[in-house]
């Protein structure tokens, strides 16, 4: 029993629950995980972490390992399911009505502008461009464009889907140098795969882009293979953003706004004639 009549195994206990859960929320907020979904499972971990402390005290166990033990097993249980977030892969109603684009990626609209055709096509986030040298040559190297980015978090389903029914028509993978988008050096070396669908004369393009911490960006079709919409096409495995393109004179009209959450395989963003 300590000085203060409080015993030590809770000391320790509460001291390494204290100290992980500071670390996860600062890691979160560097990370920018979203708070709706994380301070759930920050909760969790840490009444996790405490229970597992009570189960240690009963054993012969140091109070250095205890606290040691403790702040480890809310790390863990943190880990693991934001890891289950982030591999998640939920069966998605498709929405069956013609002339619809939807949503390649879960996440947030960052932006949406018209291109001007022939003019140069290039990602950009937190002040990082990325120039799409592959579409220069491309079906729609001289069309007026839509771009739309979507920016993704860990905790957003990675799975990419098919915004359209039709044909893989270009895949083309860059690899890069896996560093973070926020950095203005980033220029150009981040890992990228572009993908183009034709479908009914309508060519859309997605260019899925790796950020920090990434391992690979896989696809899940190849050139020539026939897709259905809401299929999916790939995934970016921590992943960072997805922009799609689309030729402005098939375009009706854009169904989403900036800062719009949307769902793969279900947002409808633009309808098509």
């Amino acid at each position: 029993m300590s000085a203060e009549g409080i015993p030590n195994f809770v000391q320790y206990t509460l001291a390494a629950t204290v100290l992980a859960t500071t670390a996860l929320v600062f890691m979160s907020r560097r990370w920018c995980l979203p708070a709706r979904r994380i301070s759930p499972i920050i909760g969790g971990s840490a009444a996790a972490a405490v229970m597992a402390g009570w189960a240690l005290s009963r054993g012969a166990v140091s109070g250095t390992t205890l606290f040691t033990l403790t702040g480890v097993s809310q790390t863990v249980v943190f880990v693991v399911c934001v890891l289950w977030l982030f591999y998640r892969d939920p069966e998605r109603t498709v929405p069956s009505d013609s002339g619809l684009v939807i949503s390649p990626a879960d996440g947030t609209i960052i932006y949406i502008r018209q291109l001007a055709a022939g003019e140069t096509v290039q990602s950009e986030k937190n002040a990082a461009l990325i120039q799409l040298d592959e579409l220069r040559s491309s079906a729609v190297a001289n069309e007026a464009l839509w771009q739309i980015g979507i920016s993704m978090v860990f905790t957003d389903v990675h799975i990419n889907r098919a915004p359209i029914a039709g044909k893989v028509v270009q895949l083309e993978h860059k690899p890069g140098k896996f560093l973070s988008l926020r950095r203005t050096e980033a220029v150009n070396v981040n890992e990228r795969q572009t993908l183009l669908i034709e479908g009914a004369g309508l060519v859309v393009v997605l260019v899925q882009i790796a950020s920090r911490l990434v391992r690979q960006i896989a696809a899940y079709v190849k050139v020539g293979e026939e897709v259905v919409r809401g299929q999916r096409v790939g995934i970016i495995k921590f992943g960072s953003q997805v922009d799609m393109l689309l030729p402005v004179r098939r375009i009706e009209r854009l169904d989403v706004n900036v800062g719009q959450r949307v769902i793969a395989g279900v947002t409808i963003v633009a309808h098509h004639n």
